[in-house]
């Protein structure tokens, strides 16, 4: 098994789950896009996913059952870094540095959470792919 470029706790990987996964409008917005590199998708076991309307949020789970979606980014434009930065951290989320295996790689980067209690009564969402998810609330909401 190899290791990113730039080793453990590297600031410019960024993993995300929501609304900054491709296709999704933040990841445009913010400059994923062009402003990085994607490295992959995974599924990230010990984390579960709440739905807050228009957007997720994830927080630490100790059940086995538990796991999200995520995209792994090497952003190699600082101000793509820090527009995602400030509207995660506006928005409550709080950073935590997470490790994943891409395509036999292993890399640590930056996720945005939330503690469980800022959650509560939150729905779950299934699967922890917010993707999906929201697409299928989309085609429902049409009906």
């Amino acid at each position: 098994m190899g290791t990113a470029d730039e080793g453990a706790g590297d600031s410019s990987v960024l993993i995300v789950y929501g609304t900054l996964r491709r296709g999704e409008h933040n990841y445009r917005l913010c400059g994923l896009e062009d402003g990085a590199t994607y490295l992959g998708t995974v599924r990230l076991s010990g984390w579960a996913m709440r739905s807050l309307g228009h957007c997720p949020a994830v927080h630490a789970s100790d059940s086995t059952n538990d796991g999200i979606v995520v995209e792994a980014y090497r952003v190699h434009d600082r101000t793509v870094y820090d527009r995602i930065d400030a509207l995660e951290s506006g928005a409550g989320y709080d950073r935590r540095e997470v490790t994943v295996e891409v395509d036999s790689m292993t890399v640590t980067g930056t996720i945005y959470i939330m503690s469980e209690g800022r959650l509560e009564g939150c729905p779950s969402v299934p699967f922890g792919d917010w993707v999906s998810f929201s697409r299928k609330q989309c085609l429902s909401s049409r009906g």
